[in-house]
């Protein structure tokens, strides 16, 4: 009992974690593109340290297409926080991130051309159901004044990011996990997450 506890006290904070990052992004008086930018260093700077204080050898050799995917994987990444955090700041948190969470609509909508997966009633009537609540949220967002930018920004997001993964997907590329490939370069055991 007390792992479980563990776990779901680990879960909640992850979620206040990844939760708050918009109600953050919004009180902080940069740019968007510089907010991403800061970000990105701030994380590249966190794994050199781990890198650095876990004194591990690095097995990069055999790894070299699996490093193009994450480095893709993270390019699709870096694109939807660019466009999340100009949403953030031109149309709100609320409505970017009802935006940004269409993703697995998209995809679900391309599943049939992209995976040749069936089409069932139950995912049209899902995909009708967000596309009406699309269609609300922009249209009283254009009531309340709010740019056409920010909208496109907020619909980019969703598209970078889960069309990204997608790719990889679509590319034959499972989920990737960059704690999972540095703990198998580094000599690890753990059960591969490359390929599935």
């Amino acid at each position: 009992m007390p792992q479980e506890r563990k776990s779901y006290w680990n879960y909640i904070a992850g979620l206040l974690l990844f939760g708050s990052n918009g109600i953050v992004a919004s009180g902080i008086a940069l740019d968007s593109y510089k907010i991403v930018y800061l970000r990105c260093i701030i994380g590249i700077t966190v794994l050199l340290l781990l890198f650095l204080l876990t004194r591990q050898k690095r097995n990069v050799k055999g790894y070299e297409r699996d490093l193009c995917f994450l480095a893709i994987s993270g390019a699709a990444m870096g694109g939807n926080w660019l466009f999340l955090y100009e949403a953030y700041q031109q149309i709100g948190v609320g409505t970017a991130s009802l935006l940004c969470y269409c993703g697995p609509v998209i995809v679900m909508a391309l599943a049939p051309i992209l995976f040749h997966e069936k089409l069932t009633l139950h995912k049209c009537l899902g995909f009708l159901v967000v596309l009406v609540g699309v269609f609300l949220i922009n249209g009283q967002a254009a009531q309340e004044g709010k740019t056409l930018w920010g909208l496109f920004c907020g619909g980019m997001s969703a598209v970078l990011l889960r069309e990204g993964m997608s790719l990889l997907r679509l590319l034959g590329v499972g989920c990737i996990l960059g704690g999972a490939m540095l703990a198998e370069m580094s000599g690890k055991k753990t059960r591969s997450s490359f390929s599935e």
